[in-house]
């Protein structure tokens, strides 16, 4: 039904709520319970119904709502509810089925399919499932040049079609960022890539700042020696379980998987960037608009494949344009000046992408196979609630708030304000673009973001605020925005911080208010498991009047807060915590960091009882949302050590019902505090071991995270150790304390030089039978450090001078080598009898250990 035909339905007389049936299948205008209207575009039905002054309810049966173009939303959608039918669950869909799958006739170790001819796409999905990109490392050395690279030899030249070839630049601007600009074209061994995004990889150095820092704060430039750290979308980098995208064909290939049986397979490839948009304005906003029950899916994003690429930033938002690394976003910190506001970058769109909305409300709905921003609303919001949401399988942020690029509203309406963000099951975000963070918010006053949970992120959990890198305690007022009144609370954070760096759960930029009783309230949050934190609640360059109120932080390695060039007039009361408090660096730091009193250090994975129940079961998804993370099999993310035959188990998906096992024994009983923890009373025979938990959803698997012990029986923990040399002030003695804690800011790990061969030891104090080996390594940073090591028992001393491939030839001793990287832990069962255990290195390194476990 086209959208002109749908305004012609005339508007019924009655007064009571008036309701407009759609159906993928529908025909006619009627849009009736027997008649449906033909699409999702019977939207102009309800508006013109709507217009007459009553409200209006949209029926989404249920199937696919396929889009061709994507939904605008004006003021004149106004006191609409889109809603999915009793038992339905309709999905609105920005892709199309790709098929005709055969064995490809050039490759037959291939499937090929042919797609249309204007198809352009970044994605592609089998049966629901994202399938990466074809990608791979360079096969030739390359040199970096001016217009792009040289390469050692022509063999990127031979390559199809080089004009659609990506580099990745990990960490190119910076440890948080993932920059990618594409190729332009290949010439015997000249690589030029596509501008302006090449020349926006280069952020200039000069002039400096009165602060300090360059142009844009102190990002970093694309360091003149990088290469890509991989190369994407080539043909010849097809790998089982990848695809590529022949656009000069018409062709899509697919490299099955084992077991995968492509004709048999359902391929849907995105071809919309967004699938609802709005035309309103905070002068003439989308009002009191509901959106529930709906499934949002299959968007791509194609400005990382153009010319403007995506010189990244920080969270997802990037420079673009002619000479955009030296203008945009850049006022008076260039000359001639750039474009103000500071750091008014670009930010990547959203499949749901809202501006100027008033009571509009987002519940209960999915966002999933998205190829840029999950959910946006943006300039203008006022009393706005997301609610209820599951966003998942986003390649960029999950959800995006305010703006970076009016820090000081004029116009009537356009600070927004009033809003709420609260129990979303946000997870598997940045997949694709690797520096997303979950939760990102820009300018906005009396936001409240509350009771999320948010888990398997690459980069940080929450991040609020913006453009603070040229504020800091000596210029506090250098770039004042509209923050005021925000309350960060009761969220449960895990496993984020899984690819970049510099970052954390909570991770805040630029002055929060004016003062701290207007400020920025930090409060009730739990977060743990998280991987390469640099400080739990990160207050970053310009942050000012925040106050942290009773969070939670364990099993995790960072330090509790702090940060750079932060302003200060910040508090921190009633915490439990693993990490120090006020850990404040770089230049230009503030003095006004108070410890509030009540912060309680915690061992690093503490056992049940020491936070308080209470606290754990008040954090993350209320009750009547759990269902979003119990849905599905749950996960063991931390397990304390066994204490009076007691565990804390930490993780996801945890139910009432939930039951446990150890080694495949039962537990005696188990106490639920929430989906994210449980108690567990273990078998008194059972002293160490795999835990699993197991819902109606499924059962955990079986991971290192899932391991617990008894350290009673560590028989290695308070002895004397040594090693080859220390470095850093970390004692060999930090790897016996007990303590797993990977942090080498916590002092509980051991480190040596970058010795050939570097070596640590631990003497038992007389022979003892050895049955296991646990190694713990550090978690901040740096893990690849220890790996090539061999572990060793003996009942003589070693003889350091050798190698230890020569120490496991010598009578007597036992040896396993470890090719891999070390984890938390990595466990060894040994058999052996010795006196003395050696950790040493194939090679040289600095190995770091925050545990070495010997059991009897």
């Amino acid at each position: 039904m086209s959208l002109a035909a749908a305004s012609t339905v005339t508007a019924p007389a009655q007064t009571e709520t008036q309701v407009v049936y759609a159906a993928p299948y529908g025909r006619g205008q009627a849009c009736t319970a027997r008649q449906p209207c033909a699409s999702v575009q019977a939207k102009s039905a309800a508006a013109r119904r709507a217009a007459f002054g009553r409200h209006v309810t949209v029926l989404l049966t249920a199937g696919t709502y396929q889009l061709s173009t994507p939904l605008t939303f004006g003021p004149d959608d106004s006191g609409v509810t889109w809603t999915a039918a009793p038992g339905a669950h309709p999905m609105i869909s920005g892709g199309t089925a790709i098929t005709g799958w055969r064995q490809d006739p050039d490759n037959p170790a291939l499937w090929s399919a042919p797609v249309p001819t204007n198809l352009n796409t970044r994605q592609l999905y089998a049966d629901g499932r994202r399938i990466p990109r074809s990608s791979g490392a360079s096969p030739v050395s390359l040199t970096q040049t001016t217009d792009g690279f040289t390469a050692a030899d022509g063999t990127l030249a031979s390559w199809r079609n080089p004009g659609d070839i990506e580099f990745v630049f990990d960490g190119g601007h910076g440890a948080w960022t993932q920059p990618r600009c594409d190729v332009a074209g290949i010439s015997g061994t000249a690589i030029t890539m596509k501008q302006p995004c090449w020349s926006n990889m280069d952020l200039p150095s000069t002039p400096t700042a009165p602060d300090g820092d360059n142009p844009s704060g102190g990002f970093p430039a694309l360091d003149k020696s990088a290469t890509p750290t991989r190369i994407e979308n080539a043909y010849e980098l097809l790998s089982p379980g990848t695809w590529y995208l022949d656009r000069t064909r018409h062709t899509v290939y697919y490299d099955p998987r084992p077991g995968d049986h492509p004709a048999a397979m359902h391929f849907v490839a995105p071809v919309l960037q967004q699938l609802i948009s709005s035309s309103s304005t905070a002068a003439h906003p989308l009002r009191d608009v509901t959106f529930s029950g709906i499934a949002f899916a299959y968007t791509t994003w194609l400005t990382p494949s153009g010319d403007n690429g995506f010189p990244e930033m920080q969270a997802n938002m990037y420079v673009q344009g002619v000479n955009g690394a030296r203008t945009q976003g850049l006022c008076q910190y260039v000359s001639p000046p750039g474009s103000c506001p500071f750091a008014a970058w670009s930010r990547p769109p959203a499949a749901v992408d809202l501006v100027g909305t008033s009571n509009v409300r987002i519940i209960g709905d999915t966002f999933t196979h998205l190829g840029a921003a999950g959910l946006g609303v943006y300039h203008g919001a006022r009393e706005d609630v997301l609610s209820g949401n599951e966003i998942v399988d986003v390649s960029g942020n999950g959800v995006e708030f305010g703006a970076t690029d009016d820090p000081q509203p004029t116009a009537p309406g356009e600070t927004s304000v009033d809003n709420t963000i609260s129990d979303n099951y946000i997870h598997q975000v940045g997949v694709e673009y690797t520096g997303a963070v979950g939760i990102w918010g820009g300018y906005a006053r009396r936001t409240t973001i509350s009771h999320n949970e948010i888990g398997d992120l690459p980069y940080s959990g929450i991040s609020f605020g913006w453009a603070g890198w040229h504020t800091n305690a000596t210029t506090p007022d250098t770039n004042p925005n509209i923050q005021a009144d925000n309350v960060i609370a009761d969220n449960v954070i895990y496993d984020v911080m899984g690819v970049r760096s510099d970052g954390g759960p909570i991770y805040t930029n630029g002055p929060q208010g004016q003062s701290l009783d207007h400020g920025l309230t930090i409060r009730g949050n739990v977060t743990f498991a998280n991987k390469q934190t640099s400080f739990a609640n990160y207050n970053d360059e310009g942050g000012a009047y925040i106050t942290m109120d009773g969070n939670v932080q364990y099993a995790d390695g960072g330090n509790f807060n702090g940060g750079c060039s932060t302003t200060g007039h910040i508090i921190v009361e009633n915490s439990y915590r693993v990490g120090a408090l006020n850990v404040y660096i770089c230049d230009n730091v503030g003095t006004d960091f108070r410890d509030g009193g009540g912060n309680t250090l915690i061992p690093f994975n503490p056992g049940p009882g020491v936070i308080p129940n209470a606290k754990l079961a008040a954090a993350g998804l209320e009750p009547r949302f759990r269902r979003l993370s119990t849905a599905t099999a749950p996960a063991v993310l931390a397990v304390s050590p066994i204490t009076d035959h007691q565990v804390l188990i930490s993780g996801r998906g945890f139910t009432s019902d939930a039951t446990v096992t150890i080694n495949g024994m039962a537990a005696t009983s188990v106490v639920h505090s929430g989906p994210n923890q449980l108690t567990a009373v273990l078998p008194s025979t059972v002293h160490d071991g795999d835990v699993r938990v197991s819902t109606a959803a499924g059962a955990s698997p079986v991971s290192d995270a899932a391991y617990t012990y008894d350290p009673s029986l560590d028989i290695a923990q308070g002895k004397a150790a040594t090693q080859s040399s220390t470095a850093f002030d970390a004692p060999a003695a930090s790897a016996v304390d007990g303590n797993t804690n990977g942090s080498y800011f916590a002092g509980s790990i051991s480190h040596t030089g970058d010795d050939q061969n570097a070596w640590w030891q631990v003497d038992l104090g007389a022979t003892q039978s050895v049955a296991d080996v646990n190694l713990w390594n550090r978690n901040d940073c740096c893990a690849d450090r220890d790996s090539d090591y061999w572990v060793l028992v003996s009942d003589t001393p070693f003889d350091h001078s050798l190698t230890p491939a020569q120490q496991a030839a010598l009578p007597g001793v036992w040896s396993s080598h470890q090719a891999g990287t070390m984890g938390r832990p990595t466990r060894l069962p040994a058999a052996a009898t010795g006196r003395y255990v050696l950790v040493q290195l194939a090679g040289a390194n600095y190995p770091a250990l925050a545990e070495v476990q010997v059991f009897r």
